[in-house]
């Protein structure tokens, strides 16, 4: 990474920054493909800290829930790694 990045905002967020940059959103359940989505209040929000983010730290299992949500529901292909049980629930 180079110095320029790291001096960009977003580029690091504790999990509670990045639910704040995210604004309002809900989670529900999908009948079609049985689990649950979520739905982001101002879309924008999300594409503009997923374009930038490059660490979440101290994320909860609900943040990684958040981020790979979206990600999946625009096409993304997601790999991740836990050291927690609270990690399967993101999964």
């Amino acid at each position: 990474m180079r110095i320029e990045e790291l001096e960009t905002e977003n580029i690091a967020l504790l999990g509670y920054q990045f639910q704040e940059k995210l604004g309002t959103y809900s989670k529900y359940w999908d009948p079609v493909n049985l689990d649950f989505k979520i739905q982001f209040e101002e879309p924008r929000k999300f594409a503009e800290v997923k374009r930038k983010l490059k660490i979440i730290a101290r994320a909860t299992a609900e943040d990684k829930f958040i981020l790979i949500s979206g990600i999946r529901q625009k096409g993304g292909l997601v790999g991740m790694t836990g050291e927690s049980i609270s990690d399967a629930e993101a999964l």
